[in-house]
């Protein structure tokens, strides 16, 4: 999955909510706090099947945006999740 950015000055903290789903309805947990300067938050608290991830993306340098970004889960069958971070920096 994508996470668009859009225009993101350098510098400045820009966030977007992603919903993960678990599609065979087993409650889970994102453990991943922050990733390469990517700050990850996660609600509920407690393992659920449907969880809201909230990005926060720090720009460093004037560009095109496009990194992994790799979320740790307790879900036994997907302990991992990838969403592609894009944008531009500037």
């Amino acid at each position: 999955a994508e996470v668009q950015f859009g225009a993101v000055k350098v510098g400045e903290l820009t966030t977007r909510r992603v919903m993960l789903r678990a599609r065979d309805g087993v409650a889970f947990a994102v453990t991943t706090t922050e990733v390469g300067g990517v700050r990850v938050t996660s609600s509920p608290t407690t393992p659920a099947a449907v969880r809201w991830v909230e990005i926060g993306f720090r720009s460093d340098a004037a560009g095109p945006i496009d990194q992994p970004l790799t979320l740790a889960t307790t879900h036994p069958k997907s302990p991992t999740v990838t969403l592609r971070l894009c944008g531009l920096g500037g």
